[in-house]
């Protein structure tokens, strides 16, 4: 019965934060439209992804800087939230976004010194659109940023279930002591009855 009453809080409490976040509404539309043509949609991202992969020139140091970064600012975020509170979590994921919310500056920036940036000459990665820094720059960090987020619906998933397992712990002691006093008063009461009877008894023989 407990492991029962634990399981349905457990989903309940997964239903109520992914209503509460958005991302079963989210996962809902991803889910319809695998059903109406993921194949293709897959082979879609598959394609434009190799032909963005093939058209860059992935030896320039930039990129070495740019993996280092990537690198440094996870080492950052693990050592900053390693067995830390949800509030903690929080307030890292906001400058991690903060860090993502700069990338049309970046870009910019890039578009306008690429001479400088780019060892091969001519070379400018820096589109209009925006497109180069989101997928080197603005996806990762969206990413490290997503993992956080999920931390922490996590974090309250557990505190929401620890919360309703001491509710359910504390309803089954209070029913316990409550079934136990009213034994407790039912034998008190028949041996003051049975005390009673014998008095009475003893009463009728004198």
């Amino acid at each position: 019965m407990f492991m029962e009453d634990l399981r349905k809080t457990l989903k309940d409490a997964h239903l109520e934060v992914l209503n509460a976040t958005g991302w079963g509404t989210l996962l809902d539309g991803l889910a319809a439209s695998w059903r109406d043509g993921g194949s293709d949609m897959l082979l879609f991202i598959y394609q434009q992804v190799s032909d963005f992969v093939a058209a860059v020139n992935w030896s320039e140091p930039f990129f070495t800087y740019l993996a280092l970064f990537h690198t440094l600012v996870i080492v950052l975020v693990l050592v900053l939230t390693w067995r830390a509170s949800a509030e903690r979590i929080f307030v890292v994921a906001f400058f991690v976004l903060l860090l993502g919310w700069c990338s049309s500056y970046l870009n910019e920036f890039g578009r306008l010194h690429a001479a400088e940036i780019f060892v091969e000459k001519g070379v400018n990665y820096f589109d209009r659109g925006g497109l180069f820094i989101s997928v080197v720059y603005f996806c990762p960090i969206f990413l490290v940023a997503l993992l956080l987020q999920g931390r922490i619906l996590v974090q309250m998933l557990r505190l929401m279930v620890d919360t309703k397992r001491r509710q359910l712990r504390k309803e089954m002691a209070d029913a316990a002591a409550a079934s136990a006093s009213k034994t407790t008063a039912t034998t008190g009461r028949g041996a003051t009855d049975a005390a009673a009877g014998m008095t009475s008894f003893d009463s009728k023989e004198k």
